[in-house]
């Protein structure tokens, strides 16, 4: 009795491609792996950003993942995440600016009360 003869033998799995390639099998290149990096970066600043320039590494992260987009395996993806990054970015680099402004208005009234 042969391999072939078994009555029990499954009969071989051939996925179906019609609808497209499956997610999983996506190619990725460093352009993606900017973009991702620049999402992770500023969501892990954003938890817990500590005062200088790390609170700057989502702003040029996010920039430098909007300028390899293009080169990227999926470039709205890099785009969105590009982006997103350079927001958080902003608007960490907005808050610590009104920050320092608001603290030299509180120090020039507290001086001109003496």
């Amino acid at each position: 009795m042969s391999v072939y003869d078994d009555p029990n033998r499954q009969p071989a799995w051939t996925p179906d491609y019609s609808s497209g390639t499956p997610a999983s099998s996506e190619s990725v290149n460093n352009a993606d792996r900017w973009a991702l990096i620049a999402l992770v970066v500023s969501l892990t600043i954003v938890l817990s950003c500590v005062p200088g320039f790390t609170c700057l590494a989502p702003l040029i992260v996010g920039i430098v993942a909007l300028m390899q987009a293009r080169k990227a395996a999926n470039p709205d993806r890099a785009r969105t995440y590009g982006w997103i990054a350079t927001a958080i970015g902003v608007v960490i680099m907005l808050g610590g600016l009104a920050i320092i402004t608001l603290y030299g208005a509180a120090f020039v009234a507290a001086l001109s009360d003496l």
